[in-house]
């Protein structure tokens, strides 16, 4: 086997992996300590290994790191070479929560070791990552991916952070949750201060309110019944 696989796929370049692929290339072949998957910054890329077995549980090198772990813990620099498609600090983050995704949904789990290893190689995500201030727990909360807030929670991620509007991550999750919800109990459940207020003066049980989402409004007042009583 070689090399070349891992050349296309680092280089972004679609058609060669493709064809690649149909001539046979062992899509969990390790070079360099990396299997193919391991380089991928292209989610496109990535669904066609995985969709021609790549493993995403699949662990190699001195610190034994699956393909999810590679994808956090690749220096910028590392990155920005290995896929000239990606222009901008904020592609690199939209991908990364796109490639987490896919991977979590195709068997990739974080456990205690793993979440030990993130923390030994911390990033900072609490960085925003579009022009309206959006950080990654905003975008999670958004789209409703519980496996990307219990990630972000793991890298100690603010949960009271704002975006350019005044909006938390909670206010974010009731604005777009529709009839999903896991989102909202996952971040009630977390540490978070319920009365921010954005900053058009909402906090998130008015919020909740104008959503017509009486649940949510409920457990709202019981965390600011418990918050007072504590105090």
């Amino acid at each position: 086997m070689s090399d070349l696989l891992h050349a296309a796929v680092k280089a972004g370049n679609k058609e060669t992996v493709e064809k690649l692929i149909s001539f046979g290339e062992d899509v969990n072949f390790v070079s360099n300590h990396k299997s193919p998957l391991m380089y991928c910054l292209d989610t496109d890329i990535a669904n066609s290994l995985l969709l021609n077995g790549a493993d995403v549980k699949l662990k190699s090198g001195d610190r034994n790191l699956s393909a999810l772990l590679n994808l956090f813990l690749n220096d910028d620099t590392d990155k920005e070479c290995n896929n000239q498609k990606i222009k901008t600090t904020d592609e690199m983050f939209e991908v990364t929560l796109e490639l987490t995704k896919l991977y979590l949904n195709h068997g990739a789990n974080i456990n205690d070791k793993d979440s030990e290893v993130f923390l030994k190689f911390p990033i900072d995500v609490n960085v925003p990552c579009s022009s309206t201030g959006l950080t990654a727990l905003h975008l999670a909360a958004k789209n409703n991916d519980t496996d990307m807030l219990c990630l972000l929670v793991i890298y100690k991620a603010d949960l009271d952070v704002v975006d350019t509007q005044g909006n938390t991550a909670l206010m974010n999750a009731l604005k777009s949750s529709g009839k999903k919800k896991d989102s909202i109990l996952f971040l009630l459940d977390s540490s978070l201060n319920i009365n921010n207020q954005n900053k058009d003066g909402k906090t998130a049980i008015m919020i909740a309110a104008e959503m017509s989402m009486t649940g949510v409004v409920t457990l709202l007042r019981k965390e600011l019944i418990w918050a007072s009583e504590i105090m």
